[in-house]
């Protein structure tokens, strides 16, 4: 209401020091003509006052309004009062309270009504004592003064008021309007803000108006017309969902939102709106989270079949070892029995290594030369791949990691599996073991600060080889490229994992046609090389000791109680828990250690440890277990000495029993 109180200033004194030039020049001069020169003297001072008013902008509005409203409040009483009803004095007093009105407020636009009244008052009465010299010749002067004035307050008042309400609306109007504004601003400021996609589109298919994202966007692209949900919208049909917005550059926008139908008052639709964002990063951690619930999945499938998988392997490990020791090294079944002994391991290793990597468990590692391991694995290779595959391992001597050797001879599995899937019609593998200098590659300069050399374990194949998309995407879990059937996709994810946790990088390098090459670099161990392992025999214990051996597997009870008789022991075997309970608390029976399986139906191995304690306390126990759970550590309340995880072989059975006595 200011803004319009201002224009409206701005306005009269404009009109007034135009048009009042028009109305004070005749003015002036009847004046003088006549000999009124104290109306000669007003008018200059009034018309003064009004360009002062226009002029002296530094003044406050409301002193500038105030005085343009009290000069016409001047000029109508000295008007009125000296020269009566038929001089310009009634018209003046009726602007005053107008233009307290319409410059001021209402309160000063009442006051001015009732100076208004005030002056015809003041004038009725000095004309009932005679005091007004134009009242003199006119009879009815009274009357016309009380007529006139009372009409003019009327006026003034009514006016007034109109005035006021006038401004009142306008001022509702414009501050709801002002509040309208600047909550649009605000929304529209939000939506431009916005990360995600708002457009508003035409039937005809151009754009109306579309945020900052929108246009940064359609900068490059356009709207896909043609494809889903578009052509639903064009048929008159509202979406909400997810689509793809496909790209010049062949790449695909995954987006989620909605699309509106504008509609007039008719109901005919003009527009479209549509809100959308982009959820490709949503996608891609659902796909992440995802391959963790199948990885949890898969951990907890491996959990639960490594118990029977390991008393499968324990009876081939332990007779396997038996059978060796009889027979002589010069013997053709002592290699086989090498080779069946050796397999048992790797077997045994691979379901730990895939406990490790689904349960991220640390292994124990040692120093081992790559040389001699690759010769140790190259038959077991040549066992495996395809006779089409062509193998040749070369090694350099004195080339010492730190790790597990079934950690490397599973790399060396899986990536000659996947090597040899390349080569259906034949083909060369090649596997080596070497030093290899880190300065002279970026990748290994960041990998292997301050070392100056790596030990590097390369594979390379003449298979079908790989694009750049499939290399990136190569140690995803679950990708492959195999047929159904053929492929986990969880090969090479294993062999990242293992090559991450010893300390190293796998950089491959392929092309379709040419082959793939497989670079494992690992650190090099601090340690010497190890001398070679040396199969000890077990020391023998006093065959006085008697061992009770509980295992619900008929096959692994007499595999361990073989084992326990060539170490000297008198075992007593029972595959039944509560049958062994009964036995220990038979007056008389004595035993000097309890080996028993932890997981046994009825009766847990802990459990029955418990009641041995309670029986014999100072029994030791020895607990079994196919799960490989390493959280499972030796319990002191129940004597628990040792866990021994399966399969398990003599020379291991001999170090749990060291830990019993």
């Amino acid at each position: 209401m200011e803004i319009w109180r201002r224009r409206i200033f701005s306005a009269l004194l404009l009109g007034v020091v135009a048009l009042g030039m028009v109305a004070y020049i005749p003015g002036t001069l009847f004046a003088v003509r006549f000999g009124d020169y104290d109306v000669v003297v007003l008018d200059t001072v009034v018309y003064g006052l009004v360009i002062v008013a226009l002029l002296a902008r530094r003044w406050s509005f409301k002193v500038r309004a105030g005085m343009l409203a009290l000069l016409p409040a001047v000029l109508g009483a000295y008007f009125v009062l000296m020269y009566g009803l038929n001089a310009a004095g009634p018209v003046w007093l009726l602007t005053f309270p107008i233009f307290c009105a319409t410059l001021i407020s209402r309160r000063s636009a009442i006051v001015a009504t009732g100076f208004v009244a005030l002056v015809y008052v003041v004038c009725a009465a000095a004309i009932s004592r005679g005091l007004l010299p134009w009242a003199l010749g006119q009879p009815d002067a009274f009357g016309m003064v009380v007529v006139s004035g009372g009409s003019s307050v009327l006026l003034a008042a009514a006016l007034s008021l109109a005035i006021t309400a006038i401004f009142d609306g306008l001022a509702h109007e414009a501050i709801a309007r002002a509040a309208a504004e600047e909550s649009a601003v605000r929304f529209a400021r939000a939506v431009n803000q916005s990360d995600g996609l708002v457009l508003l589109l035409n039937v005809d298919g151009s754009i109306a108006n579309a945020n900052a994202a929108a246009h940064k966007l359609l900068a490059s692209e356009t709207v896909p017309w043609d494809e889903s949900p578009w052509t639903q919208v064009r048929q008159g049909e509202p979406w909400a969902g997810t689509c793809d917005w496909p790209l010049k550059d062949g790449s695909v926008l995954r987006l989620s939102g909605m699309i509106s139908l504008v509609r007039d008052d008719h109901g005919d639709v003009t527009q479209y709106l549509a809100t959308l964002r982009d959820v490709g990063r949503e996608r891609f951690l659902e796909t992440r989270l995802e391959q963790g619930q199948r990885l949890a999945a898969i951990g907890t499938l491996a959990g639960g079949i490594a118990h029977d998988f390991n008393n499968l392997l324990h009876p081939i490990l332990s007779n396997t070892e038996a059978a060796r020791a009889q027979i002589d090294d010069h013997s053709e079944a002592a290699t086989y029995l090498d080779d069946i002994r050796q397999s048992a391991e790797r077997a045994r290793t691979l379901v730990r290594r895939i406990l490790s990597y689904t349960r991220a468990e640390a292994a124990e590692r040692k120093s081992i030369d790559l040389g001699e391991l690759l010769t140790e694995t190259d038959r077991l290779l040549r066992a495996t791949l395809p006779q089409s595959v062509h193998l040749h391992c070369v090694s350099e001597p004195g080339v010492i990691v730190r790790a597990e050797a079934g950690e490397i001879q599973q790399i060396l599995l899986n990536l000659a599996t996947n090597a040899a899937h390349a080569m259906p019609n034949g083909g060369t593998l090649r596997v080596s073991a070497r030093g290899a200098p880190v300065r002279d590659d970026a990748v290994l300069t960041s990998a292997f600060r301050g070392q100056r050399f790596v030990a590097c374990l390369q594979v390379q194949d003449t298979g079908a080889g790989m694009d750049e998309d499939t290399i990136l995407r190569a140690f995803e879990p679950f990708f492959t490229t195999k047929s159904l059937g053929r492929g986990t996709g969880l090969g090479l994810a294993m062999v990242h994992s293992t090559v991450t946790a010893l300390g190293g990088v796998i950089v491959p390098t392929s092309r379709p046609g040419l082959g793939t090459t497989m670079l494992i670099y690992l650190p090099l161990a601090a340690a010497s090389a190890p001398e070679p392992a040396r199969v000890e025999k077990p020391a023998r214990v006093p065959s006085a000791h008697r061992m009770l051996v509980v295992d619900d597997e008929a096959t692994v009870l007499m595999a361990t109680r073989r084992q326990l008789e060539r170490l000297g022991w008198h075992v007593t075997a029972l595959t039944d828990p509560a049958e062994a309970a009964s036995l220990l608390a038979e007056p008389g029976v004595h035993f000097d250690c309890l080996m028993t399986d932890l997981a046994m139906p009825g009766m847990s191995g802990v459990q029955l440890a418990g009641v041995a304690e309670q029986l014999h306390p100072d029994m030791p126990v020895i607990l079994t277990t196919g799960y490989l759970d390493h959280e499972l550590q030796p319990d002191d309340r129940y004597r628990i000495v040792a866990v021994l995880p399966k399969p398990f072989t003599s020379s291991e059975l001999t170090d749990a029993l060291r830990e019993a006595f």
